[in-house]
């Protein structure tokens, strides 16, 4: 039996084809701050955090602080073996990119020799992991 493995963390709403989760209260303009990360990069980022998490071995520092709290050992513990079990990806596709309120979402195709998954990987103005999510398919 397959597991659906899930994390969705402080995730923002996006409209319709959304992640989910709307925020309380309107969230400011960002400031200035870093430069936005090419499409590149942040694919990069999502290869780096499919193997983190398959490892159990994540960069904290490159979460929000309430990602950092939401996305606890126990939980990277309990998900790393079926993430491992996947292995390498043959393929990671970026398939959309929204962004809103700040918070810029990226979902990814991931293909592996024994199946498809899809990464959700959402990013604050800060360009810190603010939400993740690996689900099965399609």
């Amino acid at each position: 039996m397959r597991l659906l493995l899930a994390l969705c963390f402080i995730v923002p709403s996006f409209g319709a084809a959304a992640l989910a989760a709307t925020p309380a209260s309107p969230t400011p303009a960002p400031v200035a701050g870093p430069t936005a990360p090419s499409d590149a990069v942040v694919e990069g980022w999502a290869r780096s955090w499919l193997r983190g998490m398959q490892t159990g071995n994540i960069d904290r520092s490159q979460l929000d602080d309430q990602m950092n709290a939401a996305l606890t050992p126990d939980t990277v513990k309990s998900i790393q073996p079926q993430l491992d079990a996947l292995g390498e990806p043959i393929a990671v596709t970026q398939v959309n990119k929204v962004t809103q309120g700040g918070y810029t979402a990226y979902i990814f195709r991931l293909r592996f020799d024994n199946g498809n998954w899809t990464e959700y990987l959402t990013l604050d103005s800060n360009y810190k992991v603010a939400g993740l999510r690996f689900t099965p398919g399609p």
